[in-house]
């Protein structure tokens, strides 16, 4: 019974060592890569490693916070530099459109620039509040008619009075040109109808690489300019 006794005792003395060898390297190394004074305040490993994990978790969360306060804004960045061709390849542009979640695809892309007429008249009537509301209606009403047509579009205000989409299609051999033809005249119509302000909607070319977005958006805004000639309130496509 005695030896028995003693060979359960280094037994359990031998085991309880193995398991809580382990544990007390975790707690080392999560102590030595966190604040220090852990390890002085709890005795026990486990409390040493639940803590610290609480803090880092807590952290994280915090990050996490601040990320998606942000992301509106980076979307917007990362839009504004495919509008304007500051890419250097087209990797480094789908990597940061999947990071703010926008999911390009290999194309074809063409651009909308959406223009508010009588600009001077739209500041007098409506307060900065009020322009920004429209001006952020004008983006959700963009996209949301351009995924009722099977497409993806990303809208970002480019100025005071424009606002540009980028439309990613997903139909191929489809008449993309008819398709955002019927996307402008849906919102413009739809702005007139309901707010006190019109738009003159331009059309750029239809591209198959993500890098000549900006040849597409300088058409759009290129066609925003005849409106001198096809009078506002009106759809004018580049090739036209």
């Amino acid at each position: 019974i005695v030896i028995t006794i003693i060979i359960g005792i280094g037994m359990a003395l031998y085991f309880s060592y193995l398991n809580y060898n382990p544990i007390r390297k975790i707690a080392d190394r999560l102590t030595r890569y966190s604040n220090s004074e852990f390890e002085s305040k709890y005795n026990d490993e486990l409390e040493i490693i639940n803590n610290v994990l609480t803090t880092i978790l807590s952290k994280d969360a915090s990050m996490e916070y601040l990320l998606d306060k942000y992301v509106p804004s980076v979307r917007a960045n990362f839009l504004m530099r495919l509008l304007n061709g500051d890419f250097l390849s087209k990797q480094e542009a789908y990597e940061i459109g999947n990071f703010v979640d926008i999911s390009i695809s290999e194309g074809p892309f063409a651009v909308m620039v959406f223009d508010i007429d009588d600009y001077e008249d739209f500041v007098k009537l409506n307060s900065v509040i009020t322009q920004n509301v429209y001006r952020f209606s004008i983006c959700n009403v963009a996209e949301e008619l351009c995924k009722n047509l099977g497409n993806n579009g990303y809208a970002v205000e480019v100025s005071g009075n424009r606002v540009a989409m980028i439309v990613n299609f997903k139909e191929e051999n489809a008449n993309y040109t008819e398709q955002m033809s019927e996307v402008g005249n849906s919102i413009a119509k739809f702005f007139v109808e309901h707010f006190e302000f019109s738009l003159t909607v331009g059309i750029g070319r239809v591209y198959e690489d993500i890098m000549d977005i900006s040849k597409s958006y300088i058409e759009a805004q290129t066609a925003i300019e005849y409106k001198i000639v096809k009078g506002k309130n009106a759809v004018i496509i580049f090739d036209d």
